[in-house]
């Protein structure tokens, strides 16, 4: 693959190296459309690192306090092999959906959280190629939704409409600004909130949108908007080859 600007990891970001705990949890229980010959999804390469090397790398960038759960399902052997190895110094697990195939992300979701008690939580699809430049756009003391223009995007369906930075609505096939499969839960209220719903046996095989969707209903939910920096998801093999274009 060329390399590429978008994929240089960028310095400590002024400003920031923020000490308070940050919990991310990374949903790669499944591989890409067409890409499981390539492995679990953390493990695919991109400009001969790893997407899960390349999620750690922008995490430091801009926090000195954090730990990381990755929920696995396919493959979940190599990654636990590749992450015992690679990150020894790095506060990461995993955790495992063992169902999978015959679940949804809300499910994936719920595992993580039931292996954290902190009140930063940062949950996203673990496709994505976050940047230190997304992270640092985020209000830390808001629950909210990451979200960018369309028009600059190849791989979200879901849309988002929001109103004075508060999110309306959140569908699938709404023509508007997309929702960045990256979700921020801050407080005990509002985890709990969340956290109980997931658990809720009708959201099992759900998709995580659609908990958000019924989540706003009952909390504001801010829209932060990153329109900077153009976003990636690795999660078909469209997407990948794009990345070498």
């Amino acid at each position: 693959m060329r390399k590429s600007k978008d994929f240089i990891t960028s310095p400590r970001i002024k400003g920031e190296g923020k000490d308070f705990l940050v919990t991310f949890i990374l949903l790669s229980e499944n591989h890409g459309y067409r890409m499981k010959s390539k492995g679990a999804i953390p493990l695919v390469d991109i400009n001969g690192k790893s997407l899960i090397e390349r999620q750690v790398e922008a995490i430091k960038a801009v926090f000195s306090n954090f730990e990381i759960i990755i929920c696995c399902g396919y493959d979940s052997k190599k990654v636990f092999d590749f992450v015992k190895s690679k990150f020894k110094n790095v506060n990461i697990r995993i955790v495992e959906n063992q169902v999978y195939e015959n679940s949804n992300c809300c499910e994936s979701a719920r595992i993580a959280l039931n292996n954290t008690v902190n009140n930063r939580i940062f949950i996203m699809n673990g496709s994505l190629l976050v940047t230190p430049q997304h992270l640092s756009e985020i209000d830390w003391n808001k629950t909210c939704l990451l979200t960018q223009e369309s028009r600059k995007l190849d791989d979200f369906e879901i849309g988002v409409v929001s109103h004075n930075k508060v999110i309306q609505n959140i569908s699938l096939g709404l023509k508007s600004k997309k929702w960045l499969d990256s979700f921020y839960l801050y407080g005990e209220n509002d985890i709990r909130l969340f956290h109980n719903m997931i658990s809720s046996i009708e959201f099992k095989n759900r998709f995580l949108f659609e908990a958000i969707g019924r989540m706003i209903e009952e909390v504001k939910v801010k829209d932060v908007e990153i329109a900077k920096t153009k976003t990636y998801k690795i999660h078909n093999i469209k997407s990948l080859m794009r990345l070498d274009k």
